[in-house]
């Protein structure tokens, strides 16, 4: 087994882990997105934001988000924590595993940003995306590309 030098690799997986931390947090304690649309009726705006716990498919969705950016910062620790027993084999499978996990959740993000647009545009509604959004969009692209250039480093 080749022991690869941890040091070359410390700052990239640093980066995994603040991007895969704060974007599961963002996702976890803040809005994904939200809206609000006036009642005509009654003369009263009525807003509305997607949360965890703000419905069932919402919170699945948003717990399944958090678990990819999860399972990619305990990878990247695992990495971290490795040091001197640290396989260029183990370094590229925890690599593939959180390049897999965040860009499960950057697709989850996109997919629900889609959905939501969508759903909020039939209803004639004014929506918008949250930090909860950016938080696992962003933090699940920044942590698939410290991860790729993981594997691209030579060890």
């Amino acid at each position: 087994m080749e022991k690869v030098n941890a040091s070359k690799f410390q700052g990239l997986l640093v980066g995994q882990i603040i991007a895969s931390a704060v974007g599961a947090l963002l996702l976890a304690v803040s809005d994904f997105g939200g809206y609000y649309y006036m009642n005509y009726y009654s003369g009263i705006r009525v807003w509305g934001y997607i949360y965890l716990g703000s419905g069932i498919l919402a919170s699945v969705l948003i717990l399944a988000g958090m678990a990819g950016l999860l399972v990619a910062l305990m990878t990247a620790v695992n990495s971290l924590k490795a040091k001197e027993n640290l396989t260029a084999d183990l370094l590229k499978q925890n690599a593939r595993r959180s390049i897999i996990a965040a860009g499960f959740t950057a697709s989850l993000a996109i997919l629900g940003a889609m959905i939501f647009a969508v759903t909020s545009t039939i209803d004639k509604t004014d929506w918008w995306l949250d930090s909860g959004f950016y938080g696992a969009f962003i933090g699940g692209l920044l942590t698939v590309f410290f991860g790729r250039m993981i594997l691209s480093i030579r060890s």
